[in-house]
């Protein structure tokens, strides 16, 4: 047999199409998103000495010959959402579809994050054939592509205050039918698009059903759109973002099946920006830049961090 998204005409385990890979493909778990970009910022803007412990060790481990020890338990929601954010990239970039014989597991302590990460990735390739989106012209989309040039610099700059990086993991074409399947298949989650165009995507890996009202206004939602739209890399203004959420239920269901049975995945749009919008978040970015220079430590945070272990603020040592 096989496999999906293959041309047909390979044999098993002998893709020469592209869906599945030629070699090993590797999972980079400490060189975060897009820099200083919106994640850094909001932990900026939450607990200034927990950000600069984290670009402390960050500066450590590059430094040393000794590869630090990572704390895979720790790390295991964070892990197992870049180990989908991996392989949903592969696959929607029409690359591979195999991740059993794509992904290595870097050491025993690993595998849990890797093991849901590719059950989670399985369960989305399973309801989200892999031209659900419509055409994609862009899987982990850096912005702005050329940290150098001044020009895109300034637009971006021009609007938000700052040069905000930002990492998208889909950039995709909706055609009028391609939106009209969508909202129909999506209408139990209450999805209305804003017509054909352009839409930024984001997969969010979840432990338990999305808190809408936190996604529908957010930074991430906002300035993401922001950046895109200042330099329209694509040749044209997007027309919203929309979060595709992924709840690590035991079953993966595309639907409900009762009150006990929920469903696994939501998707939620997210309008595009106001001026005023700008205004706000390119003021929510400046304030958390100037918290950043402070070491402040922010109570009210602690254990929601790696640095609180058995009850103990480990920052504080």
């Amino acid at each position: 047999m096989t496999e999906p998204g293959c041309n047909g005409g390979c044999a098993p385990d002998e893709c020469v199409c592209g869906v599945v890979p030629t070699e090993v493909i590797d999972v980079d778990f400490e060189s975060g998103g897009s820099g200083q970009g919106c994640t850094w910022h909001k932990t900026a803007s939450e607990c200034p000495r927990r950000l600069n412990l984290q670009q402390a060790a960050r500066k450590r481990a590059e430094e040393s010959e000794v590869p630090c020890k990572r704390n895979w338990e720790a790390m295991f929601d964070a892990d197992k959402g870049t180990v989908f954010h991996r392989l949903a990239e592969m696959y929607h970039g029409r690359n591979w579809v195999r991740p059993d014989q794509a992904l290595e597991v870097p050491e025993p302590g690993a595998k849990p994050a890797f093991d849901e990460g590719i059950r989670l990735f399985n369960g989305y390739r399973e309801h989200f054939p892999i031209e659900y989106w419509g055409q994609v012209i862009g899987t982990e989309v850096h912005l702005p592509i050329d940290a150098t040039d001044t020009e895109v610099l300034s637009r971006i700059t021009a609007k938000l205050g700052y040069p905000l990086p930002v990492k998208i993991d889909l950039v995709v074409r909706l055609s009028e039918l391609d939106v009209g399947r969508i909202e129909r298949d999506c209408a139990d989650c209450g999805l209305v698009l804003n017509g054909p165009g352009i839409y930024l995507l984001d997969h969010k890996t979840k432990g338990q059903k999305p808190n809408y009202n936190q996604y529908k206004s957010s930074v991430q939602g906002q300035a993401y759109q922001i950046v895109y739209n200042a330099i329209q890399p694509h040749g044209e203004e997007c027309k919203g973002m929309i979060f595709n959420f992924v709840v690590a239920h035991k079953e993966l269901r595309r639907r409900d099946v009762n009150k006990n049975k929920g469903r696994s995945f939501f998707q939620l749009y997210t309008r595009t920006p106001s001026d005023k919008d700008c205004e706000v978040i390119g003021s929510w970015i400046l304030s958390s830049r100037a918290l950043a220079q402070t070491n402040f430590q922010n109570l009210s945070q602690c254990g929601f961090c790696p640095y609180c272990q058995d009850g103990q603020r480990m920052c504080d040592q």
